[in-house]
């Protein structure tokens, strides 16, 4: 039996997905405060009817009412840029998208912040019983930590944004917002034929590494410096050679008087 099954993409997927992606990109570079993103969704929101009948007018309605976009000149040039993209798409289309992108917008540092939280309490557990910072087994804990916070996030992303789902929440809020949000989703799914999990892993993925990045953990230098610290005296860290400066060391130390 082959159970190998063809997908079909065709020009106009390939093109809403595209856009759906373009918008979702465009917006994080316009590095705008949660505050100014509920704003602006409030606006469209509110403007719906105007938009799709007049789309110059989208620019009036979020610049020129709001001064703390507007006071960034460079925040402004990035939402101009951003904004123009609704002469490249229906009306409809931009509006329904911009709408879904600042929902993720606004749960993706969530997201990120919460896998980091996760994964860090289960790499705390791993290490309890290593004592060798110096062995595999700490360095293989060691990769646990970025990989972990890749697997979380996926997780979390999927549970966010899988329409299916069926979880329970705590706060009766938290329940009817993942509701509304699920039927945006099925909406854009049945009319554009968007995959959102796919298009905003990517995104996802991208603030991934560079919070991971960011976030480094000690390099194996350090370790071996924690390692010798208890048996050496005078340890010192990153130094050169005093007499041939090109030469570098990670860490000088006297031991036994030596």
């Amino acid at each position: 039996m082959n159970c190998k099954k063809k997908i079909n993409i065709d020009s106009l997927t390939y093109k809403n997905n595209l856009n759906f992606y373009t918008i979702l990109k465009l917006l994080i570079q316009c590095h705008l405060l949660e505050k100014q993103l509920i704003y602006i969704q409030k606006v469209i929101i509110d403007n719906y009817l105007i938009i799709k009948k007049d789309k110059s007018i989208v620019k009036t309605l979020i610049l020129e009412s709001n001064s703390s976009i507007t006071a960034n000149s460079e925040k402004n040039a990035s939402v101009n840029y951003f904004l123009n993209t609704i002469d490249t798409m229906d009306a409809q289309m931009w509006l329904d998208y911009l709408d879904v992108a600042i929902d993720l917008m606004l749960v993706k540092d969530l997201i990120l912040q919460e896998s980091k939280v996760y994964v860090a309490n289960e790499y705390r557990k791993e290490l309890r019983n290593v004592s060798d910072l110096l062995s595999i087994e700490y360095d293989m804990s060691s990769i646990h930590l970025p990989y972990g916070q890749r697997v979380i996030s996926s997780l979390l992303l999927y549970a966010f944004t899988n329409p299916n789902r069926k979880n329970d929440f705590i706060l009766t809020s938290s329940e009817n917002i993942i509701k509304n949000f699920s039927n945006k989703v099925k909406k854009l799914t049945r009319i554009y034929n968007l995959n959102i999990n796919n298009m905003f892993h990517i995104i996802m993925d991208e603030s991934m590494n560079q919070s991971i990045r960011s976030d480094a953990g000690s390099s194996y230098e350090s370790r071996v410096a924690q390692t010798i610290a208890p048996i050496v005296q005078k340890l010192k860290g990153h130094s050169h050679d005093s007499k041939i400066p090109s030469v570098e060391y990670d860490n000088t130390f006297v031991y036994n008087g030596k």
